[in-house]
């Protein structure tokens, strides 16, 4: 987005709106300008215009009504999509704790236990216990039996 938007003038700063699951774009930004003037002329030039196939709304937005954390970055640092993918997956690869772990399970037994009640609603008599199944339990007592007697 830097590239192509300093065709207008000097780009100051990009941030692009991103989930914080995926690291992927949601679909709006804001770019800064040093100059005011180019932004107005960049508003009035991009607005509807298609590129990479989506729809550009532009407008020009007054600092003092953004919310203080939407250009939280320092001036003139792109964040891209490489660095926040990067974090994002350092993020969801780090070993989680043994709570959360039991966290996860417990709600995706309670959603299966949810779908097996209503597929028995509906009449279908399915038993599939994946995460029960996967769930830690009371150990199981094996007597063994001694052949040689």
């Amino acid at each position: 987005m830097k590239e192509f938007f300093t065709q207008f003038g000097e780009v100051v700063t990009v941030w692009m709106g991103r989930s914080k699951r995926t690291g992927k774009i949601k679909g709006y930004g804001f770019i800064e300008f040093e100059s005011p003037e180019v932004a107005q002329i960049v508003a009035e030039t991009m607005n509807n215009y298609i590129l990479e196939g989506r729809k550009l709304v532009c407008e020009v937005a007054k600092l003092d009504k953004l919310k203080p954390t939407t250009m939280r970055l320092p001036r003139g640092h792109i964040n891209t999509l490489k660095e926040s993918r990067k974090n994002h997956m350092a993020e969801v690869q780090k070993p989680k704790s043994p709570a959360a772990v039991e966290r996860a399970t417990k709600k995706l037994v309670e959603k299966e236990k949810a779908r097996e009640a209503k597929l028995k609603q509906l009449g279908i008599d399915y038993k599939f216990h994946g995460y029960q199944a996967q769930q830690p339990g009371k150990p199981k007592r094996v007597k063994l039996s001694n052949d040689d007697e």
